[in-house]
C-alpha cells in the first residue's frame, strides 16, 4: 500500500515539475512612473468624460502625480495624495525617476471669520445642498490640496476655493472653502528635484503569461537532464518521507521472533528472586 502512495505523489509531482516548466508564470513588479506638472493650469478631474463639470481642484506647479494607467487617449488615471483622478497626458511630463517629495505637505490655513464656514461638496451653488461640515472660528485642522475656481460668494472677492481636507476628533471631511473666508494659508515652495524626462512610457501587467515551447533550441539530451533535475529532489524528498525507519520496523513486524527482546529481558531481572516476562511473550 506504501508503495502505491509513493508511486501515485511521485507521479503527480513528476507531471506538475513538467508543467512548470513547459508554462510558467512569471511576476514582474509594476513599475512606477511618476509625471511633474509643469503649469500652473493643470487640472485633476474626477472623470475623463465632461471635463468642465469633473475638475477637481489644479495640481500645484513643479510637483508630481503618480501615473496609474491609461484611461483612454487623452488621460491617465492618477494619484496626487491620497486623491484619485485623471489628468491630461498632454498637460503633464513623465520622468523617469521616482521624485522624493511628489506631493505638497503640511500646507494648512485657518478659518477667519467669526461666524465660520461651510465646507462644500462643490466650488459652485447649482441649487442642490452641498454642505459637507460647518467649520467654526480659527479651526485650522484643514489641509491644502490644491486651488479651484467656483463662484463668486461674496461681490467683488473673486471665484478662488481651497479643495481640502478638513479633520475632526474621528472624522475627515473632503471638499471645498471659500478662500476670501480664510487666512494662514503655508508658504508654497516649489519642487527643485532634479528629474530626467521620459519620451513614452508603457504600462504592463503585474503578470505576464510566458508562451511558446521553453524548450526550443535545447537539445534532447540538455531537456532530458533539465527534466531530470527538477524531478530528482521532490522523488527524494517523497521517499524519504514514506521510508520506515529501523524502530517502526521492529515494532510494527508482528511476525519477527521476539525472543532476542525478551533474553534482554530475562537478562535484566535474573539476580532478583522473580523472573518478569513482556505480556506477549
Amino acid at each position: 500500500m506504501k508503495v502505491i502512495k509513493f508511486v501515485i505523489i511521485a507521479s503527480f509531482c513528476f507531471a506538475f515539475n513538467i508543467v512548470s516548466i513547459i508554462n510558467p508564470k512569471i511576476v514582474f513588479a509594476a513599475r512606477t512612473y511618476y509625471a511633474q506638472v509643469p503649469n500652473n493650469d493643470t487640472f485633476l478631474f474626477s472623470s475623463p468624460d465632461s471635463i468642465e463639470q469633473s475638475r477637481l481642484f489644479v495640481l500645484p506647479q513643479t510637483y508630481f502625480v503618480e501615473l496609474l494607467k491609461n484611461a483612454n487617449e487623452n488621460f491617465y488615471y492618477a494619484r496626487y495624495n491620497d486623491v484619485y483622478g485623471y489628468v491630461l497626458k498632454n498637460e503633464v511630463k513623465p520622468v523617469k525617476n521616482v521624485p522624493t517629495s511628489p506631493f505638497l505637505s503640511n500646507i494648512n490655513f485657518r478659518i477667519f471669520v467669526p461666524s465660520g464656514a461651510n465646507l462644500r461638496s462643490s466650488p459652485y451653488n447649482n441649487g442642490t445642498i452641498n454642505l459637507v461640515y460647518s467649520i467654526p472660528f480659527l479651526d485650522s485642522n484643514l489641509l491644502y490640496y490644491g486651488v479651484a475656481y467656483g463662484e463668486e460668494a461674496i461681490s467683488r472677492k473673486g471665484n478662488c476655493w481651497y479643495y481640502c481636507k478638513y479633520f475632526t476628533s474621528n472624522l475627515t471631511y473632503t471638499g471645498y472653502v471659500y478662500s476670501p473666508l480664510c487666512d494662514s494659508l503655508s508658504s508654497i515652495t516649489p519642487n527643485t528635484e532634479t528629474v530626467e524626462y521620459l519620451e513614452s512610457i508603457t504600462f504592463e501587467d503585474e503578470t505576464t503569461q510566458v508562451s511558446g515551447d521553453v524548450f526550443k533550441g535545447l537539445s534532447q539530451t540538455t531537456t532530458t537532464l533539465l527534466i531530470i533535475a527538477i524531478s530528482l529532489p521532490c522523488l527524494l524528498f517523497i521517499y524519504l518521507l514514506f521510508k520506515p525507519t529501523k524502530l517502526a520496523q521492529e515494532v510494527g513486524d508482528e511476525s519477527k521472533p521476539r525472543k532476542k527482546h525478551q533474553r534482554k529481558k530475562i537478562k535484566r531481572l535474573k539476580n532478583s528472586d522473580y523472573f518478569e516476562f513482556d505480556d506477549d511473550f
